[in-house]
């Protein structure tokens, strides 16, 4: 869990995801946070990278406890 976190709180939305093995996720996340932070001026930030912090922690519990986790699964 850890290192997920770490990603998401001091790199780029979305690496945690990629991390935690949800590619696709992970790459749409970094582009649409890109994207949507270019057109509003940095707001969308605000909002994208909460949620990708979130989304990675618990994510990655799943994972440590061995649950399955699919691509596009959230929290």
């Amino acid at each position: 869990m850890f290192p997920a976190v770490m990603l998401s709180v001091c790199c780029l939305t979305g690496l945690a995801q990629i991390y935690n093995k949800q590619v696709l996720k992970g790459v749409v996340l970094l582009v649409a946070s890109i994207v949507l932070g270019v057109f509003s001026g940095g707001l969308a930030w605000l909002v994208t990278w909460p949620i990708s912090i979130i989304d990675a922690c618990l994510i990655a519990q799943k994972l440590n406890r061995g649950q399955a986790v699919k691509e596009w699964e959230w929290f």
